[in-house]
């Protein structure tokens, strides 16, 4: 059951801090690369970006 809260160290929309950064990133420059390590959540910040 969801108290409507983010989870600890997670931003709205899902995205944790480092996430963000990336996101508004992408957001200010359209031809850009996501070069991030295994598991670090570049999926889903690239999908919240499109």
């Amino acid at each position: 059951m969801s108290t409507g809260a983010p989870s600890p160290g997670r931003l709205p929309g899902g995205l944790k801090p480092h996430q963000r950064q990336v996101f508004d990133f992408l957001m200010t420059h359209p031809y850009a690369a996501v070069w991030l390590g295994v598991g670090s959540g570049k999926t889903l910040t690239v999908q919240r970006a499109l």
